[in-house]
């Protein structure tokens, strides 16, 4: 008896059975499609495939996020319409946003808003000026438009809000010496850390309270006065404080600044600065090994001698893993220049301006630290060499060096105008990258650790607020060996110039970027400092080669698609051919 066919010489239970077969599949299909997608809303997660991991947040930001507990609004002024420049740091800017956005949930919020658009120049104007006072800093672009080239300013910052309080965050660096796809790359690298430590400062219930000291002749208010104006900007709480005012340094202060102390410290002072340390405290010391200054140089012989100053802190330092050394670096590769008069015409005095290899500018240590990373040349002003010591519980990190053409000078040193008329000898300065600035973290060891007499002890041990501490908890601090670094300079009118600015050659360097840096860093328990540590690797396109192999790549984008489309077409007409060929 002969089975029933179709039409396709198929058996009918064939037929059926590949029918329910389909049906299997298709029903299993849609069951597993629902329990990945139930799955995906219990567990969720992101995948970033990029290599340098350029969408990934790093753990302390995500967790800020995670832990909001109100609403935080964005609103960025970013324009599209702009060039491609400003397109790609306005779509990094949104990438940035979402992926806050998928850890803030309903507490995290963004817009983008042209707050120049659709107004009159003049309204423009006022809108500028209004920014300006908020903090965010406009810039003039030059756009291609079908009328030519036309002049565009523009806003390249946002305003982060939290219940009623703002920060603003300029989004665009603008460092000298980088080139401008140099400057968008910084900028885009620097919008996590940018973004994450403006809700943190927002959240915050209490200022962190930076402290500077006064009562050893350590640099005026004024000399400090742009930093100190930048910290309240970033919603720092700044004030002075005089150790000999009080019997101990307030422990909710959350850094210590000593910026270039001349007289000598007392042991009650010294034991102070130790037990705040001992404490947890953090420590921003500026210090000065060798007494140098310009001032000096304006007599007839145009030289003087610099000696080692005295401010009896070199056991200190020593105890806790550094030490400055009695020199002065002179470096002949980055340097600032200083006036001197070349002769004299029609009785004015020509003057010309001579690099003043006792001025160096410092550059970024080759380890990478979120500190120093992408920021300018620091200038400094008779520095000094520092030594760290060996201590297993401390870690050491150097932050600034000078350049491979440098040499220390041992005190006491004959500072002269001579040596820049004449032509310095690069083989004489062969002591390249000294270290200047240098961070320590860890636990350190008191100071007067065995040599507090046991009555004193017994007596401070009584007072909860007094008690010794021979060792500290996990802390950090950062010496630089220069003073100057953090003075802003002061017109003769009383007025300041920013910090960073060299008036006599009309250039800003890193200072305040750097400080304020060591300063986010002292104070940054979460670690959110650690989104600067981040790289985006911008990939090029090799400009001689696309030229020499031009033709070639035409081709590959071109005939080689068609020519696969008929060489795949050929082989499956064949495999079908053979398959049900009779």
């Amino acid at each position: 008896m002969q089975t029933e066919k179709t039409k396709n010489n198929l058996p009918i239970s064939a037929k059926s059975s590949r029918r329910k077969s389909s049906l299997t599949l298709l029903l299993g299909t849609f069951i597993i499609l629902l329990l990945i997608n139930f799955i995906a809303t219990k567990f969720y997660t992101r995948f970033d495939l990029t290599k340098e991991k350029r969408y990934s947040l790093v753990k302390p930001t995500k967790t800020l996020l995670r832990n909001l507990d109100d609403v935080v609004s964005v609103q960025v002024f970013l324009d599209k319409n702009v060039n491609a420049g400003v397109l790609r740091l306005r779509n990094s800017v949104e990438d940035i946003m979402n992926e806050f956005k998928a850890y803030g949930g309903s507490n995290f919020e963004f817009e983008f808003v042209d707050p120049l658009a659709g107004k009159t120049e003049s309204q423009q104007i006022e809108v500028i000026k209004e920014f300006k006072k908020k903090g965010i800093l406009g810039t003039n672009l030059k756009v291609q438009s079908n009328e030519g080239f036309q002049q565009k300013y523009i806003l390249p910052g946002a305003i982060v809000t939290y219940r009623g309080r703002q920060i603003p965050v300029n989004l665009l660096e603008n460092q000298i010496g980088y080139s401008p796809e140099d400057n968008l790359n910084n900028s885009i690298i620097g919008l996590e850390y940018k973004f994450s430590s403006a809700i943190n400062k927002l959240k915050q219930h209490h200022k962190p309270r930076i402290l500077f000291t006064q009562g050893h002749n350590e640099l005026m208010p004024i000399e400090m006065m742009d930093i100190a104006q930048s910290l309240s900007d970033a919603n720092y709480e700044v004030g002075e404080f005089d150790l000999s005012s009080s019997y101990r340094i307030p422990v909710d202060a959350a850094c210590l600044v000593i910026a270039k102390p001349q007289a000598r410290f007392d042991e009650k002072d010294k034991y102070k600065i130790d037990q705040y340390i001992m404490g947890g405290g953090k420590v921003l010391w500026l210090r000065e090994s060798v007494w140098a200054d310009m001032d000096s140089l304006r007599n007839a012989e145009q030289m003087f001698m610099a000696y080692p100053t005295e401010d009896n802190l070199d056991d200190m330092f020593f105890t806790y893993g550094a030490r400055i050394n009695q020199d002065l670096v002179q470096d002949i590769q980055l340097c600032n220049p200083i006036p001197l008069v070349t002769g004299n015409l029609g009785g004015q005095p020509q003057t010309q301006l001579f690099p003043w290899y006792y001025f160096p500018l410092l550059i970024p240590a080759e380890n990478n630290h979120p500190i120093v990373r992408n920021i300018d040349p620091v200038a400094s002003y008779f520095t000094s060499t520092i030594d760290t010591i060996k201590s297993s519980s401390v870690k050491k990190t150097i932050l600034l060096t000078t350049t491979k053409y440098s040499k220390a000078l041992m005190s006491p040193v004959r500072v002269h105008l001579g040596m820049i008329r004449e032509k310095p000898d690069a083989t004489k300065y062969n002591q390249p990258n000294l270290p200047c600035a240098v961070l320590l973290e860890g636990s350190f060891t008191s100071d007067f650790k065995n040599r507090i007499a046991d009555s004193y002890r017994e007596a401070a041990d009584t007072v909860k607020e007094l008690k010794f501490l021979d060792h500290s908890k996990n802390t950090k601090m950062i010496v630089i060996a220069d003073g100057d670094i953090i003075r802003n300079e002061v017109q003769r009118s009383g007025d300041i110039w920013p910090l960073g600015y060299y008036s006599i050659s009309g250039q800003t360097l890193a200072n305040k970027t750097f400080i304020m840096n060591c300063i986010e860093y002292l104070t940054d328990d979460q670690g959110l400092i650690e989104s600067r540590s981040k790289e985006i690797k911008v990939r090029l396109l090799d400009k001689q080669k696309i030229n020499s192999e031009s033709m070639l790549w035409r081709l590959l984008n071109t005939v080689l698609p068609i020519v696969l489309i008929f060489a795949f077409g050929i082989i499956y007409a064949t495999i079908r051919k053979r398959k049900y060929a009779k």
